[in-house]
C-alpha cells in the first residue's frame, strides 16, 4: 500500500512537471519587442510605456502604463496609440491585453493594425485586470498597432501586453464567428446590434417592436464612439431610459 502512494505521488508530480514544461514553451514575443507610445502624457515616470512588457500584471499602481486622459463635455478624448515593433519578422496568433485594475480607469476597447495592412477590432477588455484573449490566423509582421477607441477615467492605461505565435481554440472560434458567417446561413449576417452604441440613441435594441422610440432599454456611459446609448465595452447599466432620440428626456429607471 505504501509502495502504491509514493507510486501516485510520484506520477502527479511528474505529470505536473511536466504540463509546467508544456506552459513554459509558449513564449511572450512581446518580451523581444520595441514599445513606442505617440499622444498623450505619461501620468509620472513610474508608468512609462515599457511597462506594458514588464510581465507584472494585475498589480495596482505598479508594472503599468498610464496616461493624463484629458475628456472635454460633450465626450470627445484623447486617446493615444501603442506600437509593438521586432527587429524580426515574428509569427503571431494572440494578444492578450488586461486593463488597469482600478475600477475607475478603463480602455474597454480599440483597433488593432498589423504591418501587413490587416486591421481587427478589440471589444469589452474588462475592466478588473483579468485578461482578454484575441486569437486569430497567424499573421507575419514586423509591428503591431493598438488605438483606443473607448474609455472611461483621467488616467487611462494598461497593465501588460502579451503577444504569442498560436491562439487558443476558444477565442479563435469567436473570432471566426464574428468575421465569417457561413456561406448560405443568412441568419448568422443578421446582426440587430449594428449602431446600436453609436449615433446618439436613434438605434437601440429595447424589447419593443414594431418601433422603439418608446420603450425601456438600458443605459451604459453616454461617451466615446459618437455617443450612444448602450456601450458594449462599459461594465456597468446606469439605469433604464424610456425615450430614446436625440436631445429629448424622460424618466429614467
Amino acid at each position: 500500500m505504501e509502495k502504491q502512494f509514493f507510486a501516485v505521488i510520484f506520477a502527479l508530480v511528474a505529470f505536473s512537471t511536466f504540463a509546467t514544461a508544456q506552459i513554459s514553451k509558449e513564449e511572450n514575443l512581446a518580451h523581444k519587442s520595441h514599445i513606442t507610445v505617440t499622444g498623450g502624457e505619461e501620468v509620472s515616470p513610474a508608468f512609462q510605456a515599457n511597462n506594458l512588457i514588464d510581465g507584472i500584471k494585475g498589480v495596482d499602481g505598479q508594472g503599468e502604463w498610464a496616461i493624463k486622459s484629458r475628456i472635454l463635455f460633450w465626450g470627445e478624448r484623447d486617446y493615444p496609440s501603442i506600437k509593438m515593433s521586432w527587429d524580426k519578422e515574428q509569427t503571431i496568433g494572440k494578444l492578450v491585453f488586461y486593463d488597469r485594475p482600478a475600477l475607475n480607469q478603463h480602455i474597454g476597447g480599440g483597433e488593432l493594425t498589423f504591418s501587413d495592412g490587416s486591421k481587427m477590432q478589440v471589444f469589452s477588455i474588462p475592466n478588473d485586470g483579468s485578461p482578454k484573449v484575441i486569437s486569430f490566423p497567424p499573421k507575419k509582421v514586423t509591428w503591431i498597432k493598438f488605438d483606443p477607441t473607448d474609455g472611461d477615467g483621467d488616467q487611462m492605461g494598461l497593465s501588460e501586453i502579451e503577444a504569442y505565435a498560436k491562439g487558443d481554440k476558444e477565442s479563435m472560434i469567436q473570432y471566426t464567428k464574428t468575421t465569417k458567417p457561413v456561406d448560405g446561413d443568412w441568419v448568422s449576417w443578421v446582426d440587430p446590434s449594428i449602431e446600436t452604441n453609436r449615433g446618439r440613441w436613434f438605434f437601440c435594441t429595447p424589447g419593443s417592436r414594431p418601433f422603439g422610440m418608446v420603450a425601456s432599454a438600458p443605459y451604459t456611459r453616454n461617451k466615446n464612439q459618437g455617443g450612444g446609448g448602450y456601450n458594449y465595452n462599459a461594465t456597468d447599466v446606469l439605469g433604464f431610459g424610456q425615450l430614446h432620440c436625440w436631445i429629448l428626456s424622460g424618466i429614467d429607471f
